[in-house]
């Protein structure tokens, strides 16, 4: 692996120059593709998140009807998960921190999913209250880990055009929750309707490629330092190119390139 703010020397031999370039190409595609396929799931994991939380509002009318629930009882319902989705954000976020959004990102799709299918089994209002804590507390790391994967794939130069893609999923699942939850109890009701969309995201995330792991070390190391300088430049810190040898020969900004430097693990 190159180490950050490493320079490529110019007078490597043509023969180890025209090895390199074979699969600069490759690689540099491979990534690019790889970090927007990432932003596109997780933006999907939110679609799928802000449907979930949202269905107890469309179905409300139904389980209060069979369970005789008041208004002010009903308050008391719908405002539950917000309780444990604040209280768990902090704590949420030092656990990206240590363990990381590989780790955290399916433990958390798994325990709001978990919580939403068992909302079918409810059997009265203290059921239904502690399964919406319990879907708050799931769906907590949602946003610190999309924020986390966005500063681990993507420099400085380019994060705002990524965290509004990733959070593009909130308004698209808040719009689809309506019409989507709607469809669903009136074509099973709404017991169902909780079993579906708690399976959908097992059904709907990708599985993680080489036994959980990202690309290699390999992978990245192939044209880094070329990719490096290209980000650089954007960025408007780069002083040499590592290809055409351009530029006043100081190097990469080290800041810059500490930024840019991809991760060799798995966005979850």
């Amino acid at each position: 692996m190159v180490e950050c703010g490493a320079t490529t020397p110019h007078s490597n031999a043509p023969r180890v120059q025209a090895a390199e370039a074979a699969g600069t190409a490759v690689a540099v595609r491979r990534r690019r593709n790889l970090r927007w396929t990432i932003v596109g799931f997780s933006a999907l994991g939110l679609t799928i998140a802000y449907v979930d939380r949202a269905a107890l509002s469309v179905a409300i009318p139904l389980i209060s009807k069979e369970f005789h629930i008041g208004h002010a009882v009903r308050g008391v319902l719908l405002s539950a998960f917000f309780w444990s989705y604040a209280l768990f954000q902090i704590p949420s976020g030092r656990l990206l921190d240590r363990f990381g959004p590989r780790v955290i990102y399916p433990l958390a799709v798994g325990w709001w999913s978990i919580w939403t299918a068992l909302t079918s089994v409810t059997q009265g209002m203290g059921t239904l209250l502690v399964f919406r804590i319990g879907l708050g507390i799931g769906e907590a790391p949602v946003q610190p880990a999309n924020v986390k994967v966005v500063s681990r794939w993507f420099p400085r130069c380019e994060r705002a055009f990524a965290s509004s893609l990733f959070d593009s999923g909130q308004q698209i699942g808040t719009a689809l929750s309506v019409p989507l939850v709607t469809a669903l109890i009136l074509t099973v009701g709404w017991r169902l309707t909780f079993v579906a969309i708690g399976m959908a995201p097992s059904r709907t995330l990708p599985r993680t490629g080489r036994r959980g792991r990202g690309p290699s070390p390999r992978d990245w190391s192939i044209s880094l330092p070329r990719y490096r300088w290209r980000c650089s430049a954007r960025c408007g810190t780069a002083t040499t190119n590592p290809r055409s040898g351009s530029g006043n020969g100081s190097g990469i900004s080290r800041s810059c390139v500490r930024e840019i430097a991809p991760p060799t693990t798995w966005w979850w």
